[in-house]
């Protein structure tokens, strides 16, 4: 229970407090050479509304916005608004973040005929 508690209110009643940040989030290297192949359909997946903003800036940073005509699919409305908002055309809605939704999905779209050619 004392995590929760501000480290200025731990020091008060725990006497010395030492911060030790052991977490953080840091976005690893990406290589996008494997997206060069043009006669390739893609599909992308954002599990998080941090993970579409990332790819997306990965991609037009790459000069790549051309690849936001392929489908992503994502878990929930905030996420897939997210997506619209950056620049994607075909935003997938899953039921959930699961793999069983995510591949459930891609099921639909695919059947459907709702994939890019």
């Amino acid at each position: 229970q004392t995590c929760a508690l501000p480290i200025s209110e731990l020091g008060e009643r725990a006497g010395r407090v030492i911060e030790w940040p052991c977490y953080r989030r840091v976005w690893p290297e990406v290589d996008l050479s494997p997206l060069a192949k043009s006669d390739t359909s893609w599909v992308f997946q954002g599990s998080s509304g941090e993970t579409v903003s990332r790819m997306s800036t990965l991609l037009a940073g790459a000069g790549r916005e051309d690849l936001f005509q392929f489908p992503v699919m994502v878990p929930s409305d905030r996420v897939a608004e997210i997506a619209s908002r950056c620049g994607w055309q075909q935003v997938v809605r899953a039921a959930d973040a699961s793999d069983e939704s995510v591949l459930h999905a891609l099921q639909q779209m695919t059947s459907s005929g709702k994939h890019h050619e």
